[in-house]
């Protein structure tokens, strides 16, 4: 029975090459799984059409075959044979949505210019893995995105061949914004993407994807950023991130936001250069009322694993309000570590955050 199962599957398109195939056709071959039906407990395409999977294709078809975790991911449940079960695509995801789960919002460098540079399935790979995280927001650095991503959502990026940052958002409405001619962050093109998003509860934010590299910012951008002093004094001269924080500062100033990615620098620099780098910057995010999407606790998290000290180089900044939604952090290390998609692992945060109806 289970070789005919695996071999209806594979007809399908599920195969051991992919993690989530590889844990379906397990669980089928250890008796978790007994027949083709979709487990959900509501199924969209309706109850006597559950045995009914569309094979996997270009663009994804609503009801081709899913895997779905029985414990869920962000509780700890991992993509394991005795932790999955099988679910058409569009009722995995309306599942998700009619539990009112939280607003999940992701920010992950996903490694081209480097890890995957040259291999593109494997930034393929990381899409695919980006999308099983099931974001609403997803800010993203060093990526370009596939084609046929664009059928899975919004995405907002800058013009770029190579890669660059970009915004994705499969559920939300997501609309580009677009910098003032005058603007000093400009000079950074496609390290940065900009948008505005509307939240579930009505309320619009300014949304930025950040990519700050490692390296002193130019005369001509400190010269931009006016009378504002951007340097920290344990550097003496300014940071791309210095400059992209004097920048920020001032266009989200007064208004809803949140901005994530790749900002280079963590509190635990201190500990590797003279005086207090680290938390000379977060002091001054601090300072300017800025609230940093930390785990309970609020400690940094490891999201670098490219060598060297175990960094939390990725980080989320928003208005107070946002922040006081916040409910949950944490990093798939996974990512990183044993897939090796990139030296970066994804950060992720939840944010309960009613519905308009909710306040009705």
């Amino acid at each position: 029975m289970s070789d005919q199962l695996v071999q209806r599957l594979s007809a399908l398109g599920v195969t051991n090459k992919t993690r989530a195939g590889h844990a379906l056709l397990r669980a089928v071959e250890l008796g978790y799984i007994t027949e083709l039906r979709c487990a959900m407990p509501q199924c969209k395409r309706g109850d006597d059409r559950r045995g009914d999977f569309d094979p996997y294709a270009r663009p994804l078809p609503e009801w081709m075959w899913s895997v779905e975790h029985i414990v869920p991911k962000g509780e700890g449940g991992r993509l394991t044979p005795d932790n999955v079960m099988l679910a058409h695509r569009k009722c995995n995801q309306d599942d998700a949505v009619n539990r009112g789960r939280p607003v999940r919002v992701v920010t992950w460098n996903m490694g081209l210019a480097r890890e995957s540079r040259g291999r593109p399935w494997v930034h393929d790979q990381a899409w695919h893995y980006l999308l099983a995280l099931g974001p609403d927001f997803a800010f993203v650095q060093e990526a370009l995105p596939p084609a046929w991503a664009r059928s899975e959502g919004t995405i907002v990026q800058g013009p770029f061949r190579q890669w660059g940052s970009a915004i994705f958002s499969p559920r939300f409405p997501l609309e580009p914004f677009r910098l003032a001619d005058e603007s000093p962050l400009r000079s950074l093109g496609s390290y940065l993407a900009f948008g505005t998003v509307l939240f579930p509860d009505g309320s619009e934010s300014l949304v930025a994807s950040v990519h700050a590299v490692v390296k002193p910012a130019t005369r001509d951008q400190v010269r931009s950023l006016g009378a504002v002093e951007s340097s920290r004094p344990s550097i003496g001269h300014t940071m791309v991130n210095d400059f992209v924080f004097a920048g920020l500062e001032q266009l989200v100033r007064g208004r809803g936001f949140l901005v994530a990615g790749d900002w280079n620098v963590a509190r635990s620099v201190d500990d590797r250069y003279p005086g207090s780098p680290g938390s000379e910057f977060f002091r001054r995010t601090e300072e300017r009322g800025w609230f940093e999407c930390l785990p309970e606790g609020g400690q940094e998290v490891q999201t670098w694993f490219g060598g060297g000290a175990p960094y939390q180089d990725d980080h989320a900044f928003c208005d107070p309000d946002l922040g006081g939604h916040l409910s949950k952090v944490w990093v798939a290390a996974e990512a990183a570590m044993d897939l090796r998609l990139s030296h970066h692992a994804p950060l992720i945060m939840d944010f309960d955050i009613r519905t308009i109806t909710d306040h009705s």
